[in-house]
């Protein structure tokens, strides 16, 4: 299962989050495969291009979607997760 989630990751989704709960699954999923460098990655390209000044995820055009936020915040929580896997 881990191996089909990757492929498609590789394939379609490493740059491919447009808006933000696309940017927030790919994320968490990198978080999941243990891809602390990619999962930080698509974090910082949600916050740089897809957050305001506030915390508010956007969608285009300018529009707020609370699930960006939501997904944000549950990538965040399994990159914490998977950081102490090994401990």
């Amino acid at each position: 299962m881990a191996r089909a989630g990757r492929a498609s990751l590789d394939g379609a989704w490493p740059t491919r989050g447009r808006d933000g709960w696309s940017r927030a699954w790919v994320a968490a999923l990198w978080a999941r495969l243990e891809e602390a460098n990619l999962a930080h990655d698509s974090l910082y390209v949600l916050l740089r291009e897809s957050t305001e000044y506030n915390l508010f995820d956007l969608h285009p055009p300018h529009i707020f979607q609370i699930d960006g936020n939501f997904g944000a915040t549950a990538a965040l929580a399994e990159m914490l997760l998977q950081s102490h896997a090994g401990s």
